[in-house]
């Protein structure tokens, strides 16, 4: 399909309140255009969409979201099982989420449980998130238990969360890898509250979190102002500024004691928690360094494959390796293999 509705006053592919529709994605898809009021796929509140199948869709934002609410409108549920999406944020809409000028607190729930999903480019320093809230939204409902996303934040959105005066909203991760990456020029949280915005939670339980920034004010990417993050059970969170090594990591209303998991606060990482399972493969960057401290316990699972270019420091606590350590870098201590 290709519908690009350049000068048409509504959607290319619109549901209606009420509806309820799976969507397989085959093949090469386009939905886009220079309308700016409408969503590109609308889902409205009511409806529920589910993305399925092996192909693509290449659709972008204005006041309208890509995939979701239009101008002054939250989404529905939008459900994402598979397929690859490419999104290109061009104004104030959400990429996938709110479109512009939405209502606060966002009704607005988005689900990814599968996929590749990506962005395109940011155009003319758009002010929606890229998943979450449109401008002056928060980022509404966001379940992340599977896929593979990079989304990339400009000068006042969240790449996940609130757009341009929006709070991060609700955004839990429990699974798959995801990418988000801060803007040069700005003091940007790639995941959590936008530019002015302020509250919401932050849940991490599992997965791989690669946040990061790269602004010389050397801003932490997760979190925001009054807004808590929880980070439970196994997750994997690197959170840095690609130009310094003592990044704050993660701003915002936290309990470090109650961590559990391996946590990169810029390019230092600590193990929390008595006893971690590392479920996700995963790679430590060459300058990094992650320390299995004195009576900490880190296992890494069958089939896990665990790439060290960096260093590893484990000799007064315990990495049980039951899956698969491949050494590029510095190993410090012995791991005890199951």
């Amino acid at each position: 399909v290709k519908a690009e509705n350049s000068e048409a006053d509504h959607s290319p592919l619109s549901l209606s309140e009420g509806v309820k529709l799976t969507l397989f994605l085959t093949g090469e898809n386009i939905l886009g255009g220079n309308n700016s009021d409408k969503a590109k796929l609308h889902v409205p509140p009511g409806a529920i969409l589910t993305i399925k199948g092996d192909g693509k869709l290449t659709t972008n934002s204005r006041k309208g979201a890509a995939i979701g609410g239009n101008s002054g409108e939250n989404c529905g549920i939008i459900i994402i099982e598979s397929g690859t999406i490419a999104i290109s944020l061009w104004a104030s809409g959400a990429g996938i989420g709110a479109g512009a000028g939405s209502p606060t607190p966002n009704t607005g729930k988005i689900i990814i449980n599968g996929g590749n999903i990506g962005w395109n480019s940011n155009e003319n320093s758009p002010t929606g998130a890229f998943i979450g809230g449109g401008e002056g939204c928060d980022g509404g409902n966001v379940t992340i238990n599977g896929g593979h996303i990079k989304a990339s934040c400009s000068a006042s959105d969240a790449a996940i969360g609130g757009g341009k005066g929006g709070g991060a909203g609700e955004i839990t991760i429990t699974g798959g890898l995801v990418r988000t990456a801060g803007n040069a020029a700005s003091s940007i949280l790639p995941l959590g509250a936008g530019s002015e915005g302020t509250g919401g939670t932050i849940r991490i339980s599992g997965g791989v979190v690669d946040a990061y920034t790269s602004d010389e004010a050397n801003t932490a990417p997760i979190g925001g102002t009054n807004t808590t993050v929880e980070i439970t059970d196994n997750a994997v969170i690197f959170a840095y500024n690609t130009r310094n090594d003592d990044n704050a990591g993660i701003s915002g209303t936290t309990d470090e004691a109650q961590w559990q998991g391996i946590v990169f606060k810029g390019k230092t990482g600590t193990v929390y928690g008595n006893e971690v399972t590392l479920r996700e493969s995963v790679v430590i960057p060459k300058g990094f360094t992650l320390t299995v401290e004195t009576g900490k316990t880190l296992t890494v699972s069958k089939s896990v494959l665990m790439v060290n270019q960096g260093t590893i420091v484990c000799s007064d606590g315990t990495l049980t390796n039951n899956g698969i350590i491949l050494d590029n870098g510095t190993f410090t201590g012995t791991p005890a293999t199951a």
